[in-house]
């Protein structure tokens, strides 16, 4: 058996994505992602169960993200044009324009929340699969632009949302 540096078995690990010595991109291919066993020396077994962990926080936030759209959704849905609301110590009545543009804008904006937790459960999706195989190759892939993306539209989203809210407050 011969190991490399970070104890990690090389003899135990399929080579059907191969890394350069450039570190370049390797390739998923999630068809040829099946189980491998690895010795457990050093922090091998410790690296992917917090691999594991980090993709059920990707879960979470993910189902968040759903959760938070569905709401959103119910939250500036009205059966009736007419209906009242009463928000804090106001009572809203529904038949201005201003209020039909906050209930025309709560559907696209629970909408994209889902799209959102969509998207972020596919992208801790492929991180884990990415990571798992970086780890057998004894790298770890650091992540910039795909967090900076996602916490851009997040605090855009959280801005219009709060503006939403404000509007129907007053």
């Amino acid at each position: 058996m011969s190991s490399n540096n970070n104890n990690y078995d090389s003899t135990n690990v399929t080579e059907t994505t191969p890394i350069n010595k450039d570190r370049e991109s390797i390739k998923l291919d999630l068809l040829s992602c099946r189980s491998i066993t690895l010795e457990n020396k050093g922090s091998v077994a410790r690296d992917h169960m917090a691999n594991e962990r980090t993709f059920l926080a990707w879960l979470r936030t993910s189902l968040s993200f759903i959760t938070l759209g569905i709401g959103m959704t119910q939250l500036f849905r009205l059966e009736h044009p007419n209906s009242k609301v009463k928000t804090m110590n106001n009572v809203l009545l529904l038949n201005d324009n201003e209020d039909n543009l906050i209930r025309k804008l709560g559907k696209p904006l629970g909408a994209t929340f889902i799209i959102i937790g969509i998207l972020t459960l596919i992208f801790g999706f492929n991180r884990y699969f990415k990571v798992q195989i970086y780890l057998t190759k004894s790298f770890y892939p650091a992540t910039r632009l795909s967090l900076f993306i996602l916490i851009s539209l997040i605090l855009i989203l959280t801005i219009i949302t709060l503006v939403m809210v404000l509007k129907t407050a007053t």
